[in-house]
């Protein structure tokens, strides 16, 4: 699967790594950026930390595999900094993520939709990308991770609605929504027999989700209804996550 930043791949597709680990499948996370964008400017040892944050979690959730592209994050700020993921060209980011599909023999890739789940710039440009490589790789079938936005609306607290407000507010292009209504998702996973593991991976991610966070406030059953489900909208044949569904 293809996540912009370290974290991504906990929060909205964890407990299906460890799904899909646990039932045999070899998965494989490709950070698009390194998540190294902090007030304005790339750090880099921001870039290292956030890095091995994301093995962690790998490592926890089962994933075989973690490769770095190694953009810089192009942050939330009105302009980017030089360098950043959504300076690099569709067609070029999208070659080098194609070269690491081809060598790893992925059959399926897993990314944002279009809509980046919450209108990060980042998220929109690897839809962009990851639905380009795919068509490089010769991969038929994708998965467009998103969130039930209506679901969510009767939960107390969820990170994305929070990431929303931040982008909203500093991103003049955002339009302030996120996720899509249930009638609009093709998959809902129910991870709630990992939530463990999938809690355990954002604590890996200390840098982003620190112990006194809200999000790592939850308790047990608020963190399971909030984060045990997660949504999924499949472009191509029918592939692995659909062995999930319930």
């Amino acid at each position: 699967m293809l996540c912009p930043h370290p974290d991504d791949e906990a929060i909205f597709c964890g407990g299906t790594i460890r799904a899909l680990a646990d039932a045999g499948h070899r998965v494989v996370i490709i950070a698009a950026t390194s998540g190294d964008t902090a007030e304005g400017e790339p750090s880099p040892a921001l870039r290292d930390l956030r890095r091995r944050e994301l093995e962690a979690a790998g490592d926890i959730l089962g994933a075989a595999a973690v490769h770095h592209l190694g953009f810089v994050d192009s942050g939330i700020g009105p302009v980017s900094p030089p360098g950043s993921f959504v300076r690099v060209p569709v067609e070029d980011a999208a070659a080098e993520l194609a070269a690491i599909l081809e060598a790893e023999r992925v059959g399926t890739l897993v990314a944002d939709g279009p809509e980046g789940i919450y209108g990060h710039p980042d998220h929109i440009h690897a839809h962009d990308v990851s639905a380009r490589a795919a068509e490089l790789a010769g991969i038929a079938t994708r998965y467009e991770m998103t969130v039930d936005r209506e679901h969510l609306h009767f939960v107390d607290v969820h990170v994305v609605e929070t990431a929303t407000e931040a982008v909203t507010e500093t991103w003049h292009g955002h339009t302030g929504t996120y996720g899509h209504t249930t009638v609009e998702i093709d998959l809902l996973v129910d991870v709630r027999a990992h939530i463990d593991a999938k809690r355990a991976a954002f604590a890996a991610h200390a840098s982003q989700l620190p112990e006194h966070s809200e999000t790592m406030r939850l308790d047990a059953a608020a963190f399971t209804a909030v984060y045990g489900i997660e949504w999924f909208n499949r472009r191509g044949p029918a592939g692995p996550l659909d062995d999930l569904v319930a």
